[in-house]
């Protein structure tokens, strides 16, 4: 934050900001998934993971934020 305030930046803005690029968990399971995708040896098996989650898991906590 010092070093924010040095460069004549705004500390809290720069805090404020860090705090809303928070993925909710419905974000990070999709970025999860997409990353790997490639390490499925079936595709289908590819999709039934992201399937399951969305829904089981997302109606629960998908819009909650993993921070």
């Amino acid at each position: 934050m010092r070093a924010v305030a040095r460069d004549d930046g705004d500390p809290l803005a720069a805090r404020r900001k860090e705090k809303r690029d928070v993925p909710t968990f419905a974000k990070a399971a999709e970025q999860v998934h997409a990353g790997r995708e490639a390490s499925f040896k079936n595709p289908k098996h590819a999709a039934q993971w992201l399937q399951t989650l969305v829904t089981y898991a997302n109606p629960v906590f998908g819009n909650v934020q993993l921070a």
